[in-house]
This record gives C-alpha cells, sequence and structure tokens, in this order.
C-alpha cells in the first residue's frame, strides 16, 4: 500500500483545531490548558458575535430588506455554530469514522472494472 496518502483529513483537522472546535492530541498539561482556554474565548467571542446580531434584528424590522438579510446571516452563523458544537462533542465517533475511512480494508491494488474493458476501450474511457 505504498502509493497512498496516509492522512486525507489532515487539513480539515487542522482548520478545526485553528478555531478551536477539534481537540488537541498533545498529551502536555500545559499546552491542554492553554487550549482549553484559546477554545472557551473562540466560543465567548462566537456567542457574543451571535448575541449582537440577534439584537440587530430587533433594530432592522422595519426595513424588510435588511431584516431578511441579517435573519439570513443570524440563521446561517447559528447553524454553523451547531455544526461547530457536534464537531467538538462527536469528535471521538468523528474519528473513529476517518480511521475506518483510511483502513487498510478500503485501500485496492488494482480497479475490476479495467480488467472488465478491453484495453482500446479502457483507454478511450479515461479522460
Amino acid at each position: 500500500m505504498n502509493g497512498y496518502a496516509e492522512d486525507y483529513f489532515f487539513l480539515n483537522r487542522w482548520i478545526l483545531r485553528c478555531v478551536g472546535i477539534w481537540p488537541l492530541d498533545n498529551r502536555n498539561r500545559t499546552v491542554e490548558r492553554l487550549y482549553k482556554a484559546y477554545s472557551i474565548t473562540m466560543f465567548l467571542y462566537f456567542a457574543i458575535y451571535e448575541a449582537a446580531d440577534v439584537v440587530s434584528l430587533f433594530y432592522m424590522y422595519k426595513n424588510e430588506d435588511a431584516f431578511i438579510k441579517s435573519l439570513s446571516m443570524v440563521a446561517t452563523h447559528l447553524l454553523g455554530g451547531l455544526k461547530g458544537i457536534c464537531f467538538r462533542h462527536f469528535s471521538d465517533k468523528i474519528l473513529d469514522m476517518i480511521r475506518t475511512l483510511e483502513s487498510n480494508d478500503l485501500k485496492y491494488e488494482d480497479c475490476e472494472d479495467k480488467n472488465f474493458f478491453s484495453r482500446k476501450t479502457f483507454k478511450s474511457m479515461q479522460v
């Protein structure tokens, strides 16, 4: 299995760690505490930002276009925050799914369709 990437989801986990959603793999207590403080800070920032968005809705109800635009943004941010909370809460199950997807059982050397088609037909199918 030499030609396969070992970690397909590295970039995704790195981005989620940058925003404080994905838990660290580090066993250093100081780093864990600092990251936990960072995660809490990011969550509080999001909560304050979302609260300010909701409060701004009360001042925009007379202007229908601005209200709908702002309501759309509030809903988008709220659902994004809910998604982040779910990532944080279910990170162990998501990591199990990632390990399953990266397991050697799902990697194969030869495609059965390649053997089914003749060489000329198969080459014409490739883009």
